[in-house]
């Protein structure tokens, strides 16, 4: 099994999944053979990570900065402008 993201995700959700995956097939194989039968590519976008966590930290922050919202531009069918809305 091979598991290969869309580059928009959170890396935090794909790291989950992966994490699924990882356990299905320890308990199905060992642990020590795991590894023969699941591989996990990092395909996500490094910039667009950065934005979904700079965002994350205003929404933390919020109260501290005194920000009432957050304006997000972006295209409206755009998963990147989708990701940072969440």
């Amino acid at each position: 099994v091979g598991l290969a993201n869309q580059t928009t995700m959170y890396k935090k959700e794909t790291r989950a999944i992966g994490q699924l995956f990882q356990t299905t097939l320890m308990k199905k194989h060992g642990p020590n053979k795991a590894n023969e039968h699941y591989m996990e590519f990092d395909t996500i976008c490094d910039a667009t990570q950065e934005r979904q966590d700079a965002v994350s930290e205003l929404v933390e922050n919020a109260k501290e900065l005194d920000l009432e919202f957050i304006l997000v531009v972006g295209g409206w069918d755009s998963s990147n402008t989708a990701h940072l809305l969440e």
